[in-house]
């Protein structure tokens, strides 16, 4: 749900081009999908009054408003520290959590082009190494990287969508709704959506013991 994608595409005029020797159509995009919120957090577009931090060894119940609304008095993002881990700094290791609709016009124009709604979850994790192999274009270092909720839906050793449809494979369907529960037993903690209300969604995350 971070690709880059386009809510609308217009024929906005045409240039001639010495390639071809002619005229070529000029295509104008309307952004359908804004940064994901641990970038945001990491350049300061989100305020600290805009954000909720705990830490993974509590527990705690907080009311996320769409990433893609503009800034008032609501939560956009969940940042879990991990508990003994640093949270800030070259090696800072914690996940964010945060809220994706689309489908309200202008309020929610960055995010209109996104193939679904729900909840993101991201391990953020500042010094990762790179990531690479068969399936990755370039070996990019992942600062974050999602948490899918529907795993083991990508053929990742022909590097396709293994006969879906989209958006049902890879991270298209990333997004979590309520019922499903993302539990992590390295760092005793799960994640769950309780309940959606228009452009809000009420997350919980609760300390679990090894």
């Amino acid at each position: 749900m971070s690709s880059i994608v386009s809510a609308n595409t217009v024929n906005c005029g045409s240039y001639n081009s010495k390639n071809t020797g002619g005229a070529r159509p000029l295509y104008c995009n309307e952004p359908g999908d804004g940064y994901i919120a641990a970038h945001k957090d990491y350049l300061g577009w989100i305020p600290l009054a805009n954000q909720a931090t705990t830490t993974s060894g509590s527990s705690v119940t907080v009311t996320l408003e769409a990433a893609a609304l503009p800034l008032s008095s609501a939560v956009k993002i969940l940042k879990i520290c991990i508990t003994g881990v640093a949270c800030t700094g070259a090696s800072a290791h914690y996940f964010t959590v945060e809220a994706r609709v689309k489908g309200l016009g202008a309020a929610s124009q960055y995010d209109n082009g996104i193939p679904g709604e729900g909840i993101i979850i991201h391990d953020f994790l500042q010094n990762r190494s790179s990531i690479g192999g068969a399936c990755f274009f370039n070996s990019s270092s992942g600062w974050a990287v999602p948490i899918d909720s529907t795993p083991n839906d990508f053929d990742s050793q022909n590097c396709n969508s293994g006969g879906r449809s989209y958006p049902n494979y890879a991270l298209f369907n990333a997004q979590w709704n309520a019922g499903p529960v993302f539990t992590s037993s390295i760092y005793a903690l799960d994640i769950r959506v309780m309940s959606r209300s228009g452009s809000t969604f009420v997350v919980s995350m609760n300390a679990k013991k090894r």
